[in-house]
């Protein structure tokens, strides 16, 4: 019963879980952990940046601009950045682009 919970924890329905090998099994398991790990990494990176940008916020004199704490980053992209992402992203996905 513990192993049908722990494939109900990482998101397996009960008929993947019934037609996987427990290799199979405690592979996913791992992967699901490892990806766990991962982000409970980012999360702590996320908290102590925090920590940092509050620290320079409240020993300043005053307020530090949005462009201060995250310098080279307008939140735009140009029309040209935007293309090229999407076709790097449709071609890792396996897509194909007119004219190429």
């Amino acid at each position: 019963m513990d192993q049908i919970r722990a494939a109900g924890r990482v998101g397996m329905s009960p008929e993947t879980w019934e037609n996987t090998t427990p290799a199979a099994f405690n592979a996913y398991i791992q992967g699901y952990l490892d990806s766990e790990k991962e982000r409970q990494e980012a999360q702590r990176v996320n908290a102590y940046n925090l920590a940092i940008m509050v620290r320079a916020a409240v020993g300043a004199k005053r307020m530090p601009d949005y462009k201060e704490f995250f310098p080279g980053n307008s939140g735009e992209m140009s029309d040209e950045a935007m293309y090229s992402t999407v076709v790097a992203i449709n071609k890792a996905l396996g897509g194909s682009v007119d004219g190429e």
